[in-house]
This record gives C-alpha cells, sequence and structure tokens, in this order.
C-alpha cells in the first residue's frame, strides 16, 4: 500500500492501455497507520504535465470518478472512462485529500498510455 508519513507526497507511476477503461486503487496511510476517510475529501487531477495548471485537466471526485471503497482503512478507486483516454503517451495526475482546512497532495505520478 502507499504511505504518507510527516506530509510527504508518494509517488506513483500508472501504466494503461489506450481506449480501456483504467482502475486504480489506493490505500492511504498517515504515519503508518491507514487513513480513515471520513471528514476527508478525495479528489484527483488528470493533466498534460507536471507543471500544467490543474484547470488544464480533468477533476475527478467521490461520485464522479472517485469510489470510496473503505473508509476507515483509507482504500478508494479511480476510475477514468476510456473516453478520457484516446491518445497514447505520457500524462502526469494528483490526488489530493482535504479536510477543509487543509488540502494535501497524497499520491502522484506519471500515467502513461500504450497502445494495446
Amino acid at each position: 500500500g502507499l504511505r504518507r508519513v510527516d506530509n510527504m507526497t508518494v509517488r506513483r507511476d500508472i501504466a494503461g492501455v489506450v481506449n480501456n477503461d483504467l482502475l486504480v486503487t489506493f490505500r492511504l496511510t498517515l504515519n503508518d497507520l491507514p487513513l480513515n476517510l471520513a471528514g476527508y475529501t478525495v479528489t484527483a487531477i488528470v493533466k498534460p504535465t507536471a507543471s500544467s495548471a490543474d484547470s488544464a485537466g480533468v477533476t475527478y471526485s467521490v461520485g464522479s470518478g472517485i469510489t470510496i471503497l473503505a473508509s476507515y482503512a483509507g482504500v478508494f478507486q479511480l476510475a477514468i472512462p476510456r473516453a478520457s483516454l484516446t491518445a497514447t503517451g505520457a500524462s502526469w495526475y494528483r490526488v489530493d485529500v482535504s479536510n477543509g482546512a487543509v488540502l494535501a497532495s497524497a499520491i502522484c505520478g506519471v500515467l502513461n498510455l500504450s497502445a494495446a
């Protein structure tokens, strides 16, 4: 699983196949313990590059691409539909977690799509 210790962002690259739905399951921890997601907002942004403005990408949230699978265990799934994955190559994604007062980037990395 992915760990988050002392406000550290974890890098995890993802590989997928163009024109296929992409489902990725993540598990967040804080100080080596599961991060209970109750009271937190989880969002993911997929954008052209790490330095691209967030507005240049697509934002996913709970009910719109993100599903909390086990809140008490910090487990959630990001679902990116095949209609959004139509070109081979690399883009960037980032997962943010917020409790309303503090926003922290928890996971980020390259999303690399290859031909089938």
